[in-house]
This record gives C-alpha cells, sequence and structure tokens, in this order.
C-alpha cells in the first residue's frame, strides 16, 4: 500500500494531513517492524528529511532530530527554516514512542 502527500517543493503537509502521515507509518511499522519503508521526494532533501526527522522525534531519538537526519542520511537534508521548525517542533507534540 502508499501512502502519497501531496507537498509543494520546500513545503510541508497540511495541517490536517500532517499527523494522520506519521500515525500510519507508524501504524505500518508496528505492523511490519522488520519491513524496509520508503520515504521520498523529488531530490530526498527537503520533504523527505522533513518528514524523517519526524519520525526521528516520534520514535524517540534523543537528539536535535534535525541533526540527526543530516547526520544519517544526508548533510543537506531539511532544507527551509520552516522545514526545520516543523520537524524539531514535532519534538514533543506527540507521547514519544519507540518505532
Amino acid at each position: 500500500a502508499a501512502l502519497t502527500l501531496d507537498i509543494v517543493d520546500f513545503g510541508l503537509p497540511e495541517p490536517a494531513a500532517r499527523r494522520a502521515t506519521l500515525e500510519a507509518l507508524k501504524a505500518a511499522m508496528a505492523a511490519e517492524p522488520d519491513r524496509l519503508f520508503y520515504v521520498g521526494c523529488k531530490a530526498g532533501l527537503g520533504r523527505t528529511g522533513t518528514v524523517l526527522a519526524c519520525l526521528a522525534a516520534e520514535c524517540g531519538v534523543e537528539e536535535d532530530p534535525v541533526a540527526w537526519v543530516r547526520a544519517h542520511h544526508d548533510p543537506r537534508a531539511v532544507e527551509t527554516p520552516a522545514q526545520e521548525e516543523f520537524a524539531r517542533g514535532w519534538k514533543g507534540a506527540v507521547s514519544p514512542s519507540r518505532c
């Protein structure tokens, strides 16, 4: 099954889609913990990095989620200040769970 979000380049998910997106990914990971998942956008940096940073925060990464994604995915990930703020704001916005 695929979950597709229409996010403009350098943008963020619409508010209604934000929690639904991460909840769907968490549910999929819980149902199939050994399954690999693809998160991507055209360049794999801004929108992809933002979603990965939110997932990192959701899954209990203790350090700054943007720094974590840049260290583990790509140093250019999470391209705009708005994306950085969104990803960093995710930590604590939801109850932490280990994915």
